[in-house]
């Protein structure tokens, strides 16, 4: 489908594209609570557990689509991220498979 710069096409691809569907938010804006820093600073370790060695190239890429629109360089980045995850949880599989296969031959 098309998407035209009309927000009810918007809306419609949305739907279609997202994840449980396109949704309307509110947006509240509240006041400052001192819990956030410790939950972004939670995220962010997250973050760079998952991103690994690449964190701070990310993130320079990801700043890089902010000030100058350079997607391509984001989304290499992104996508070699996700072979590296992707190729991680494989070989955790197969060692999983191996212990359980392991655990049968002692039973």
């Amino acid at each position: 489908m098309a998407v035209s710069e009309e927000g009810d096409d918007l809306d419609e691809y949305l739907d279609q594209v997202l994840i449980g569907g396109y949704e309307e938010r509110a947006i509240r804006i509240v006041d400052h609570d001192d819990f956030w820093p410790l939950l972004f600073e939670a995220e962010r370790q997250q973050i760079q557990i998952a991103l690994g060695s690449t964190a701070r190239r990310y993130y320079d890429a990801l700043q890089g689509v902010r000030e100058r629109g350079d997607l391509e360089r984001w989304l290499a980045l992104f996508l070699e991220g996700v072979r590296v995850q992707a190729t991680d949880a494989v070989v955790r599989a197969e060692r999983l498979i191996d212990l359980r296969e392991d655990y049968q031959a002692r039973v």
